[in-house]
């Protein structure tokens, strides 16, 4: 599939996220459960609910001794990356997170309802779910429990629980939230060992009295694989080199990493300091391909302006700080 994917040879932008900040986390001790994290930070998160001015999500960020470390409202098409960097939205400093570790991205739909994607980064430490399955991407529609080491974080959309607001007690909330179920979408690829969540029925699926979370595969390599069918191009060109890199629907939907980090599906050379180990995540979501930078320190770029998160035209063409460009295009032969 590809020809390559091993390439040889700023400032950080205004904060899209309004955040609450409460101090640095310790370490040690395992993550917050579910119920435990929600209620410790629900009046956080209902605070910043009621400032939402757009669709929007709250995060908020649990440490292991209960303590509400950080909470913010994301928008709607709107991404964040957790982990240790600087230039991390949400800066968790335990060893054990990546200084890129997850990526989120908010996105409603046409019926207004808020869909949070959550990918682990190809770190080899994935997170765990609610039902405390080691996940590396999920889609969440609604409220979703994560655990990212000692850490617990919770997605909620700026509307409440249920759609219905903020209660005044945090125990209400948690007994009005909708169960949440777990749809499996992981290819053969996904994790080794993980027990696989029952699949729900098509009656399930329509049930309006819960809520879904799907799990996905991660990010996968691109290779010359007979079976799969080229769907798009990538190319990068850097000074005195050029590639192109052939992919599947199936590899854009699970995402490709872009980076110096050995494990992108498209790496550079470590000796391409400009360039983030990695740097950026091209993603297909709903027709639509996205390019979501995950905290690089030198930027995504579309012209002179830096971006976070934005979707691809056909044609397009972004930058990777100022010293490599990357160029997408739908091949003439993919269908829809």
């Amino acid at each position: 599939m590809s020809e390559q994917t091993n390439i040889g040879g700023s400032s950080r932008p205004a904060n899209e996220c309004t955040r609450i900040s409460l101090g640095d986390p310790p370490t040690a001790q395992a993550a917050f459960g579910p119920r435990e994290s929600f209620i410790v930070a629900y009046d956080r998160m209902a605070t910043l609910g009621k400032m939402a001015r757009r669709p929007s999500v709250v995060v908020a960020a649990i440490g292991p001794y209960g303590q509400v470390l950080e909470a913010l409202l994301v928008e709607d098409r709107r991404a964040l990356v957790v982990g240790r960097h600087t230039h991390c939205a949400l800066r968790l400093s335990e060893d054990s997170v990546s200084l890129r570790h997850l990526a989120l991205l908010v996105r409603y739909d046409e019926q207004a309802a808020p869909v949070v994607h959550l990918w682990d980064l190809n770190t080899g430490h994935p997170f765990l779910t609610e039902d405390q399955q080691p996940s590396a991407a999920v889609i969440a529609e609604g409220p979703v429990y994560v655990a990212l080491g000692s850490y617990a974080l919770w997605v909620v959309p700026s509307g409440g629980v249920a759609n219905k607001g903020w209660p005044t007690q945090a125990e209400a909330a948690w007994h009005m939230l909708a169960p949440r179920q777990f749809i499996d979408r992981r290819s053969p690829r996904a994790l080794v060992g993980a027990a696989r969540p029952q699949r729900l029925s098509p009656r399930q699926l329509r049930d309006p009295e819960h809520s879904f979370v799907t799990m996905l595969g991660p990010a996968l390599a691109l290779d010359d694989s007979d079976d799969e069918l080229p769907w798009g191009e990538i190319r990068i060109e850097l000074p005195g080199h050029k590639q192109k890199s052939r992919v599947s629907a199936e590899r854009l939907e699970h995402g490709v990493l872009i980076g110096r980090y050995e494990r992108c599906g498209i790496a550079f050379s470590d000796r391409h300091r400009n360039i983030s180990r990695v740097h950026l995540l091209l993603v297909r979501i709903a027709g639509e391909i996205w390019a979501i930078d995950t905290a690089s320190t030198h930027g995504l770029w579309r012209a002179e302006r830096r971006v976070t998160a934005d979707v691809l035209a056909d044609p397009d063409q972004l930058k990777l700080g100022d010293v490599a460009t990357v160029s997408w295009r739908r091949l003439p032969m993919a269908a829809a």
